[in-house]
């Protein structure tokens, strides 16, 4: 697996429509993971999307903003898609 720090302005968060996470397209184990990888990508302050799926519990998306704002996430931007939509940047 390719580590998901990446030099891009952006960091993306996707929580897939079976709660699975991810950053940078890269797959997340779970929200302490999580946790660990955005104190490393906000070292930098970046903007932050989260690409969440419209079939999934708001609270998840809730807990994903709050470790990414707990960890420096200044701007936070939110989407709310299908699973078979295309991202956009």
């Amino acid at each position: 697996m390719k580590s998901p720090v990446s030099t891009t302005d952006k960091i993306r968060i996707s929580v897939q429509e079976n709660n699975q996470l991810a950053v940078n397209d890269e797959p997340v184990k779970d929200f302490e993971a999580l946790d660990t990888l955005l104190k490393q990508l906000l070292a930098v302050k970046k903007p932050v999307l989260i690409y969440a799926d419209k079939s999934i519990n708001y609270g998840l998306v809730i807990k994903v903003m709050d470790i990414a704002q707990k960890n420096g996430a200044e701007k936070l931007e939110l989407t709310a898609k299908n699973q078979n939509d295309e991202k956009a940047d």
